[in-house]
C-alpha cells in the first residue's frame, strides 16, 4: 500500500509538471516535481519520450530507483500510464490513471 500511495504521488506530480505543456505538441524531455513527504520535499524526475499522444520512458525516485514508463497516454485531460517492475523474477505493472485540471492538481 505504502509503494502504490508513493507511486501515485509521482504520479500526481508528473501530472501537475505536464499540466503547463498538455496542450504542446511534443512532451519529450526531463521533468522534475517535488512534493511534501515525512522526511522532506521527495523529487521525482521523470524522463519523456514522446510521439503525438503517447510516451515512454522513466519514472525515478530516491525510494524506488528508476521504473520503466511502457505505456504513456495524454487524452484532452486525461492521462494514463503503466510502470513495469521486476518482482523477484516476475514482471509486475502497475497503471496509474488521473486528470489534469488547470492549475495543474
Amino acid at each position: 500500500m505504502k509503494r502504490f500511495l508513493v507511486a501515485a504521488m509521482g504520479l500526481v506530480a508528473m501530472g501537475a509538471m505536464l499540466a503547463q505543456t498538455i496542450g504542446a505538441a511534443d512532451l519529450t524531455g526531463h521533468w522534475v516535481a517535488s512534493q511534501p513527504g515525512r522526511g522532506g520535499p521527495q523529487e521525482t524526475s521523470v524522463w519523456i519520450q514522446a510521439s503525438g499522444d503517447t510516451f515512454t520512458g522513466y519514472m525515478t525516485t530516491a525510494r524506488n530507483g528508476s521504473v520503466p514508463i511502457v505505456d504513456g497516454k495524454v487524452n484532452g485531460d486525461q492521462i494514463a500510464v503503466t510502470t513495469v517492475t521486476d518482482n523477484n523474477g516476475e514482471e509486475q505493472r502497475q497503471q496509474y490513471t488521473g486528470s489534469i485540471a488547470a492549475d495543474g492538481c
